[in-house]
């Protein structure tokens, strides 16, 4: 997970952005590790029946693969966001709806072959001004 930044988060709700100001807020109300996400999902695919296999690949991002990140999310929350946090409950619903639909899964198309590293967007820089 790696949700933006929050830069002039403390102006969301009050006066509106110039022409030349962008007010940026996370919009995140839980934070994992890349695993904790994996894992909550295989406890509740064994426990359905799901055979769930989890297998490491190599981080196909250029960040390090570890590295501290504690991102400020409040913003959203005091203006009256009513989170829907990742339990097992919505986990299962999620995994019975995929298995609903399972039929329709093109597995040919899955990869997990992408490299960011050697994507001729590599080299593309945003500039904001």
């Amino acid at each position: 997970m790696l949700p933006a930044g929050t830069i002039g988060s403390e102006r969301l709700g009050s006066a509106p952005a110039s022409a030349t100001q962008i007010f940026w807020v996370n919009q995140v109300v839980e934070i994992f590790s890349v695993n904790q996400p994996a894992e909550r999902v295989k406890a509740v695919g064994d426990k359905l029946g799901f055979r769930v296999d989890l297998a490491h690949v190599n981080n196909p991002r250029i960040e390090k693969e570890e590295h501290y990140y504690n991102p400020s999310f409040t913003r959203l929350l005091e203006l009256g966001l009513k989170p829907h946090y990742l339990t097992g409950e919505v986990l299962e619903a999620m995994l019975k709806r995929v298995d609903q639909y399972n039929d329709n899964v093109n597995k040919d198309i899955i990869s997990i072959g992408v490299e960011w590293k050697k994507s001729p967007l590599f080299n593309l820089h945003i500039v904001l001004a």
